[in-house]
C-alpha cells in the first residue's frame, strides 16, 4: 500500500520545550504521512504557542486526559528525564499506541531504562531514542580528540541547536 493511499499517522508531543516545540513539531509537520493532532505540557503558554504555530487544537496539561480523549499512533516524549520513565510506561500500557519517540536523556537510572524497554516490548510498541547527532562530523572529531587525550578529561558535554525558530520570540 502506498503512503498516499494510507491514512495518516496521528501524532502527539508531551513536553513542549525547545526540542518538543521546535524539533519534534517541525519534523512531524514536514511528513506527509503524519498529522500532529495533540500536545501536552504543564505550561499553558507553550500549549498556546503549539496551537498558534502549528494549528494543533487538542491541547492538554495532563497526558492521561490526552490518552483518554485522543486516538494516537505515535507520541514524542520530550520531558525532563525524571518524568520520562513513568510517562513512557503509561503510554505503552494504554494498549493501542504504535510507537514512542523519546528525547534524551531518556532516564535518570538504568533501572528506569529497563522498565521503559520492558513495557514497550511487552506492549508491542516501537520505542526510539533520539541519538542521531552522535554521527555528525564535529561530534566524531571531538570523540576522537577525547580518546586520544588531546583535549583533557571529559567533565561535561553541552550542545545547542542553532537556526531560525519557527516560533516568534523563541
Amino acid at each position: 500500500m502506498s503512503t498516499k493511499s494510507r491514512a495518516k499517522y496521528r501524532a502527539a508531543i508531551i513536553g513542549l520545550g525547545d526540542m518538543g516545540m521546535i524539533q519534534h513539531a517541525r519534523a512531524y509537520r514536514s511528513l506527509e504521512q503524519v498529522e500532529l493532532v495533540a500536545g501536552c505540557d504543564l505550561n499553558p503558554q507553550r500549549l498556546e504557542a503549539l496551537g498558534h504555530t502549528y494549528g494543533v487544537r487538542a491541547l492538554y496539561t495532563d497526558y492521561h486526559e490526552m490518552l483518554e480523549r485522543e486516538v494516537l499512533d505515535v507520541v514524542s516524549v520530550c520531558t525532563c528525564p525524571d518524568a520520562t520513565s513513568t510517562i513512557v510506561c503509561d503510554l505503552a500500557a494504554c494498549g493501542w499506541l504504535k510507537a514512542i519517540q523519546c528525547e534524551k536523556p531518556m532516564a535518570v537510572t538504568m533501572g528506569e531504562v529497563r522498565r521503559m524497554l520492558q513495557a514497550c516490548e511487552q506492549a508491542g510498541v516501537k520505542f526510539g531514542v533520539s541519538h542521531q547527532r552522535r554521527f555528525l562530523k564535529y561530534h566524531q572529531k571531538n570523540r576522537e580528540l577525547l580518546a586520544a587525550g588531546a583535549i583533557g578529561d571529559l567533565v561535561e558535554v553541552s550542545q545547542s541547536v542553532w537556526g531560525d525558530s519557527p516560533i516568534p520570540g523563541w
